[in-house]
């Protein structure tokens, strides 16, 4: 899902694209919470359930902090909430089910 320039993720505003890959695109990012720019990754393919959480464990092993983000706001996640591989993530982070 390609990002625009202005768009809105959470309390993120897309201020540039940086590049892209396999596992999805990062783009700049201005965080309004803290009043400064981060780097923000969109995994592609939401779609296809058992490549979502590879993309999501391999987050997970990377320790990324987004991760974190992407599991309590991102409605795009909402059709795997109700598998066990999303409870089993959540618990491995230490959120409670």
């Amino acid at each position: 899902m390609p990002l625009s320039v202005g768009d809105k993720l959470g309390p993120y505003e897309i201020l540039a694209p940086i590049g892209a890959g396999g596992m999805g695109e990062v783009y700049r990012a201005r965080d309004a919470r803290l009043s400064r720019d981060v780097a923000i990754k969109v995994y592609a393919g939401l779609g296809e359930k058992d490549q979502v959480f590879d993309w999501l464990d391999r987050a997970y092993k990377d320790r990324s902090y987004y991760l974190a983000v992407y599991l309590t706001t991102d409605a795009r996640l909402d059709s795997l909430r109700s598998d066990p591989r999303f409870a089993e993530l959540r618990k491995k982070i230490g959120f409670p089910n």
